[in-house]
């Protein structure tokens, strides 16, 4: 008895391999200051109205699928952040983030549809 094997072109890879990008683990609930940029609403995607303290988007960092919950927390003396502004913030995530140290960008999303994007200001020591 012969046994042919045969693999799809998608699994047939072809030169050197490339590690993945450093990246780095947050903890479920560390806050981290990050910048947002909320979209105006333009049918598909943004928001129409403002967001205020306590938020909770739903977040893919860059590299991921995986979309995690984090609670908002805007600083300085803004109290809402409305379409179209941008605003430094701490976010505080209810599960394990992972961040790539030379892209850390996210983008959230309510109901599946992107309202808005944002950048971590990550540590010092982890960049």
């Amino acid at each position: 008895m012969k046994l042919l094997i045969i693999f799809p072109a998608a699994l047939v890879l072809a030169g050197p391999l490339s590690a993945a990008p450093q990246s780095i683990t947050l903890a479920a609930a560390t806050e981290f200051a990050a910048t947002v940029s909320l979209l105006k609403f333009d049918g598909k995607q943004g928001r129409s109205t403002p967001f205020f303290n306590g938020y909770r988007p739903g977040l893919r960092f860059a590299g991921s699928a995986a979309e995690v919950t984090c609670s908002v927390s805007i600083q300085g003396p803004q109290d809402s952040v409305s379409p179209g502004e941008s605003a430094q913030v701490q976010l505080r995530c209810l599960d394990k983030v992972v961040v790539m140290k030379d892209k850390p960008e996210f983008v959230f999303y309510e109901g599946g549809r992107k309202v808005g994007s944002g950048v971590l200001a990550l540590p010092t020591a982890a960049q």
